[in-house]
């Protein structure tokens, strides 16, 4: 049985859990969060299309009940000029809005292809951590942002998605269904192997499937590019 974890596997209820501000990596469902700490939220929040997806819809429930803000709050404090949207292949968004009536792009999207992009931070401590979070199942997210000169008319990813500047990491996390490792067994004991299809990054992966009975010793995690340059055989 190949299965998407989204959904499947798991709620697909994201929650918010972790966010690390670039000095403080505060767990905001045991301690309060800092005046910093809430602009991380804030801006992951401005950097979202909210459109049923379920990582930004609990980035925006976490900023709306952290923050104590409302929706109108957010597109009045960062009002969209506009939106390269997700892709794969880039793996990550922006939105330009005004700050302080300049123009600023927010740049949100994996870490391992963010914060590479960001100038001025340890990037191998932030990619450490990452790691770090991901081994305890959270998808990452990273946030980033960058001064314009002006708005730009057609803005593409290739102007503006370099020489960033690092604002924090999201990690959020996705709970197993109920009775899910008594199935996967119950699958097993029948001779079927389970498979597990996401989008997520690999350690985060791998430790989800590892969680939840999937992935055992001496099983294997591939990515789509290991996958697509397989043969058939």
């Amino acid at each position: 049985i190949c299965a998407d974890k989204t959904g499947v596997l798991t709620r697909n209820k994201m929650q918010l859990a972790k966010i690390f501000d670039g000095d403080t990596l505060t767990d905001v469902e045991n301690e309060p969060i800092n005046e910093k700490t809430a602009l991380v939220l804030k801006l992951a929040a401005a950097c979202s299309t909210l459109n049923n997806d379920s990582t930004e819809d609990a980035i925006k429930k976490a900023c709306l009940a952290y923050n104590s803000m409302s929706e109108k709050d957010i597109e009045s404090f960062f009002p969209k000029l506009a939106v390269i949207p997700f892709d794969s292949e880039r793996k990550t968004m922006t939105v330009i809005t005004m700050i302080n009536e300049k123009p600023f792009a927010i740049i949100k999207g994996a870490p391992e292809i963010v914060v590479p992009n960001c100038v001025g931070c340890n990037s191998d401590v932030i990619l450490k951590l990452n790691d770090e979070l991901a081994n305890e199942a959270f998808r990452i997210v990273a946030i980033a942002m960058r001064p314009l000169d002006n708005i730009p008319a057609n803005p593409n990813p290739v102007d503006i998605e370099h020489s960033l500047t690092f604002v924090g990491l999201l990690g959020l996390y996705d709970p197993p269904r109920d009775n899910v490792i008594e199935d996967i067994r119950t699958c097993e004991q029948a001779g079927i192997k389970t498979v597990m299809i996401t989008g997520d990054n690999l350690i985060t992966a791998s430790s989800i499937a590892r969680r939840i009975g999937i992935l055992k010793d001496g099983d294997k995690a591939v990515t789509g590019e290991e996958l697509s340059e397989m043969s058939d055989e």
